[in-house]
C-alpha cells in the first residue's frame, strides 16, 4: 500500500488491540507493525512481464486498484470475486425488507405484487 493514510488507519483500526497486541501499549503496537511493514518492504518483489504466465491478483492501496491476470476456474473466479467486493474501510452495513406489498396487505404470503402507496413511500424514504 503506498497510500500513508490508509496505512496508518489500517494499523489503528486491525492491528491495535487484536490477539498480537493485546494489553499492548498501542504506541508500541504501532511502532513494532510498522517496523513489520519496513521489514516486509525489504523482501517484497513486484510481479513483471516474465509471470505473465502465472496466474495472480494485485491489490493496490486497499482496493483503489485492482489487477488481475490468469484467473481460470471455479476457485480462483471465486477468489477474485470476494477480493473485488472487499472493503477495508469501516462502514455501515444496513438491511431492509422491501415495503409493503399488495399481497402483504391482503395477507398473502410470496408472489410478485406492486407496492401499495405505503410501500411506495417506504422505498422513497430509503432513499
Amino acid at each position: 500500500c503506498r497510500d500513508e493514510r490508509l496505512v496508518q488507519q489500517t494499523i489503528l483500526h486491525a492491528k491495535v488491540g487484536n490477539h498480537d497486541y493485546e494489553g499492548v501499549d498501542p504506541a508500541v503496537a504501532i511502532a513494532d507493525f510498522e517496523a513489520r511493514i519496513r521489514h516486509y518492504e525489504q523482501v517484497y518483489q513486484e510481479l513483471g512481464p516474465p509471470e505473465k504466465h502465472l496466474a495472480w491478483i494485485q491489490i493496490v492501496d486497499g482496493g483503489r486498484q485492482l489487477s488481475m491476470n490468469n484467473i481460470r476456474g471455479f476457485l480462483p473466479s471465486r477468489i477474485s470475486q470476494f477480493l473485488v467486493n472487499l472493503h477495508v474501510d469501516c462502514r455501515s452495513f444496513y438491511l431492509s425488507r422491501h415495503g409493503q406489498s399488495e399481497y402483504n396487505r391482503l395477507g398473502k404470503i410470496g408472489g410478485d405484487s406492486d407496492l401499495t402507496a405505503h410501500g411506495e413511500a417506504y422505498a422513497k424514504a430509503l432513499g
